[in-house]
């Protein structure tokens, strides 16, 4: 089990996340990513990265209601 944070004090820069999500696809092993973050909009770097953790077999859970927004249904 690994936790990677991106924020600072429940405080982050979306910046960070693509960050976390290239550096789960290295750790060897890994089978499930937890990624709960937040905010508003499709952001593609995110979507692409959760697409790329799928294509190498990790199961991504997506925390659902941080801002009333469904990330999931926005990377279709």
């Amino acid at each position: 089990l690994i936790m990677l944070k991106w924020t600072d004090n429940y405080h982050g820069y979306s910046g960070h996340i693509p960050k976390a999500l290239e550096y789960a696809k290295t750790i060897k092993d890994l089978r499930i990513v937890n990624f709960s973050g937040g905010g508003y909009g499709r952001r593609n770097e995110e979507c692409n990265l959760i697409k790329e953790l799928q294509d190498i077999g990790i199961i991504v859970v997506v925390a659902a209601g941080n801002e009333n927004t469904d990330l999931g249904a926005n990377c279709n």
